[in-house]
C-alpha cells in the first residue's frame, strides 16, 4: 500500500482539484493522509466532504505548526510499505502512483521518481529555469553515482520513497522552515543505492502568486531558511557517519542554497545569513581538517605496518 500525504493550510480553492486527482489513480490500494495544519479557511469541511465519500481518506487534525510538522505527521500515521506525497494546489496525473509503484517495486530500488509538469498561473519568466531543474536528466535505473544529489530536483512530490528506509535512519523533515522537502530529499538520496527514473511528467506543479517558489524570489525573509536547511543536512551526515562520501555533493550543495539565501534574502535578514554562512563554515571546514588528520593518520600506519612486515621478513 501507498501513504500519500497531503499537507493542507487554508487550501480550499485547490484542494478539490488535488483530492479528485488522487481519488481517481488507477493504482487503488492507498490511503490518503490529510493533514489539516490548523486551516481557517473552508479547508476542513472539504476534507469533511472528501472523507465521507471515500474511505480510503483519513484526516490528521492539527494546530497551525507549518508544512514541515504537516508532513512529519503524515510520516507518523502513515500505514503503508511506500510513501508518496501531493500538496494541496497541485495534482497527480491518473497513472502517476501506478507508474511510480511499477518502477521503484520491479527492480526493488529504495526511490523511483519522475519528472513534473509546471502550469503557470503566474510567474511565467520562471519557465526556463523550471524546464532545467525539473526535467529528468537520469533514465532507467541509476545506481548511485554521487552525480543524481545535485542534478535532480529536490521535490518530494515526484516521488516515492520506502518508508521502511526512513524508518531505518529516522529522516523527518525539517520543522519551522521553507524548503522542508529539499531538506527530507537530500538526505534520503545520501541513504539510498538505487534509484529509477522516469522521465515522464507525472505531477502537475501550479505556479501561482502564493506558492514558497514565489515567496523566495520575492526578497522574502524566509530565504535564509536555505541555510538552516543545508546545516541539519550537515548534521544527518555527520549522526550516520556517512559525511566523508558526501564531501563534494554537501559542498556543492551547501554553496548553491547559501547562493540562493543571499540573493534572494531581504536586507533585513543580510546579517543572519552572513553569520549563519560564516558558523556553517567553520563546522564544515573543522571536520575536513579532522579528515585531513585521520587520511594521514592511517597512510602513516600503513606506511610503519609496511616496514614491521619487511623488518620481520
Amino acid at each position: 500500500m501507498i501513504s500519500i500525504t497531503v499537507p493542507c493550510y487554508n487550501q480550499a480553492e485547490f484542494l478539490p482539484r488535488c483530492l479528485d486527482s488522487i481519488r481517481g489513480q488507477t493504482y487503488g490500494d492507498v490511503e490518503i493522509l490529510c493533514v489539516n495544519d490548523g486551516s481557517t479557511d473552508a479547508t476542513g469541511e472539504i476534507l469533511q466532504a472528501y472523507a465521507q465519500k471515500d474511505r480510503r481518506i483519513r484526516i490528521v487534525d492539527m494546530p497551525h505548526g507549518g508544512v514541515g510538522r504537516a508532513r512529519n505527521a503524515g510520516l507518523e500515521h502513515a500505514t503503508g510499505e511506500y510513501l508518496m506525497s501531493c500538496d494541496p494546489d497541485d495534482e497527480f496525473m491518473p497513472k502517476t502512483c501506478e507508474k511510480l509503484y511499477q518502477a521503484i517495486t520491479s527492480e526493488d530500488c529504495d526511490v523511483a521518481l519522475c519528472s513534473i509538469k509546471v502550469l503557470y498561473d503566474s510567474d511565467y519568466q520562471m519557465k526556463f529555469s523550471d524546464d532545467n531543474y525539473y526535467s529528468l536528466k537520469f533514465s532507467g535505473v541509476v545506481k548511485n553515482n554521487h552525480q543524481i544529489l545535485n542534478n535532480t530536483d529536490l521535490s518530494v512530490c515526484n516521488k516515492i520513497f520506502k518508508k521502511s528506509l526512513v524508518e531505518k535512519y529516522d529522516i523527518k523533515f525539517i520543522e519551522d522552515r521553507l524548503y522542508e522537502d529539499a531538506n527530507f530529499t537530500w538526505k534520503y538520496f545520501a541513504v539510498s543505492n538505487k534509484f529509477y527514473c522516469l522521465e515522464e511528467p507525472l505531477y502537475k506543479y501550479y505556479r501561482h502568486s502564493n506558492s514558497i517558489m514565489n515567496k523566495t524570489f520575492a526578497k522574502a525573509n524566509k530565504s535564509v531558511d536555505h541555510i538552516y536547511v543545508v546545516d541539519n543536512v550537515y548534521e544527518f551526515l555527520v549522526k550516520h557517519k556517512i559525511f566523508a562520501d558526501y564531501i563534494n555533493d554537501f559542498y556543492s550543495f551547501y554553496k548553491s542554497y547559501v547562493k540562493l539565501a543571499k540573493e534572494y534574502g531581504s536586507e533585513d535578514c543580510e546579517d543572519e545569513i552572513e553569520f549563519l554562512d560564516s558558523q556553517l563554515q567553520k563546522k564544515y571546514h573543522s571536520w575536513v581538517e579532522h579528515m585531513e588528520v585521520q587520511r594521514k593518520l592511517k597512510s602513516r600506519d600503513m606506511i610503519l605496518a609496511n616496514l614491521r612486515s619487511k623488518v620481520k621478513l
